[in-house]
């Protein structure tokens, strides 16, 4: 214990999970010694009340100790050196360190105002370590078959725990630098790991696909046989509720920009409809987190990302701006339109006239199937000044008002949580805080 004094703020953290094991190891040592050596008579009836407060005391003492660890993180992230030797820890040193900042982020009682600093220091490790929390990997999967490929990815299908999965994995290309692939799908993979919505699709794991000398990184989630919003509404043209397809995607961003997550990729090909006919959004690879934080260790590179169709304006423009809440609110428009229409914003004109449509201040047409109620709605959510734009949860309210009645889709859950990263890493051994969750 008196090497533990000499410890600075990031060996403390690199080693809290360990010390806090062998800590609980110890009370629990003293506990059953304790057991052999019978309390006098006239105490034996208060044993189980003993019990019960020794082991409340203890729950107190470790939730005072997250919280520290809490305190001492924020503090780490503002002092530039303190904050640099966090940044360049490697190897074993990073892996303890994600694991525990994974760890937190999986705490019930975890303060939400200390969640996005933590969930972006997890992002700037990730990425300067090339590693990602041990909790995220599934340690064997049998690949049954390609379904499609894209720019970047290809998906194919396999079976986890009795239920059809998604495998995205990655393409290699001799002429693109893999590691910089790996780390977008690390990325994509931290984001969407914490993520838990009827609205969201969940996120299972990270599985390697070795080829010869090449590794694979694999992103994992459930299968969704019924694809995504354009193939749903082509394969069952007759019956289908669109305000209700319109309003969980309102739903899940509401929740997305409630944990200070910008979707940042909004379209409807990246959102795909389930067993039940539930809308969930997917494809996070360009998400990010945004902060209102002092804290300059952990400012976002600007990037505009997501495609020109469903771009803001101010995305668009030559000096380029990060997305933001309100450049998804643009989107979300733009969603609404291909859920009534069944075609792309500005579908009229090509890709490179778009530019030039949106900063001449215009809107894609309205159509005759977009209903009259909706489109006040919309027109202001295209708003070129993004401050005019409503918030989601102001676009929420006003779908579900009389005047418009949307109602989301009411089903129980279209997957069983025991295949989920968040259901599994709670029964493992290496989870810190499991103790806390029963309570």
């Amino acid at each position: 214990m008196d090497a533990w004094k000499l410890w600075d703020i990031t060996t403390c953290l690199i080693n809290f999970r360990s010390v806090l094991s062998t800590a609980l190891e110890f009370s629990k040592l003293i506990e059953a010694s304790a057991a052999f050596q019978p309390p006098p008579p006239s105490k034996a009836q208060i044993d189980p009340q003993r019990h019960e407060l020794s082991k409340s005391l203890v729950d107190i003492v470790i939730r005072a100790d997250i919280h520290c660890v809490c305190t001492q993180i924020g503090g780490l992230l503002r002092d530039p050196v303190a904050y640099q030797k966090f940044a360049n820890t490697r190897d074993d040193d990073a892996q303890q360190l994600l694991d525990l900042l994974q760890d937190l982020l999986d705490y019930p009682l975890l303060d939400s105002s200390i969640r996005p600093v933590i969930w972006k220091a997890l992002l700037k490790l990730s990425k300067r370590s090339s590693r990602h929390p041990q909790c995220f990997a599934i340690p064997d999967l049998q690949l049954t078959g390609p379904v499609a490929g894209g720019g970047f990815a290809d998906i194919w299908t396999s079976n986890f725990h009795n239920q059809t999965v998604c495998v995205k994995i990655m393409r290699v290309f001799e002429t693109v630098d893999v590691e910089i692939l790996s780390k977008a799908f690390r990325k994509e993979a931290i984001i969407w790991r914490q993520l838990a919505h009827p609205n969201l699709l969940p996120f299972i794991g990270i599985f390697y696909q070795d080829i010869g000398t090449r590794r694979r990184l694999c992103l994992v989630s459930p299968w969704m046989e019924n694809g995504n919003i354009y193939n749903y509404l082509g394969s069952n043209p007759v019956g289908i509720n669109r305000l209700t397809l319109v309003f969980d995607v309102a739903i899940g961003m509401e929740h997305l920009h409630s944990l200070h997550l910008v979707h940042g990729d909004l379209k409807a090909l990246n959102i795909l409809v389930t067993r039940s006919g539930r809308a969930v959004l997917a494809d996070f690879g360009l998400a990010s987190v945004a902060m209102n934080s002092k804290i300059p260790a952990l400012s976002s590179t600007v990037h505009s990302g997501g495609t020109t169709r469903w771009q803001a304006p101010e995305l668009l423009h030559p000096d380029g701006t990060r997305t933001s809440f309100m450049s998804d609110v643009y989107a979300f428009a733009c969603v609404y339109y291909e859920i009534f229409t069944e075609k792309v914003p500005f579908f009229e004109v090509a890709e490179s006239a778009v530019v030039w449509h949106v900063h001449s201040g215009n809107i894609p047409r309205k159509l005759p199937s977009i209903p009259d109620n909706l489109w006040p709605l919309m027109e202001e959510c295209w708003r070129p000044e993004p401050g005019k734009r409503p918030l989601v949860k102001d676009i929420v309210a006003r779908l579900s008002a009389p005047s418009i009645g949307a109602v989301p889709t009411n089903t129980a859950s279209d997957w069983e949580p025991l295949y989920t990263s968040r259901f599994r890493s709670s029964l493992q051994e290496h989870m810190l805080f499991h103790f806390t969750q029963q309570d």
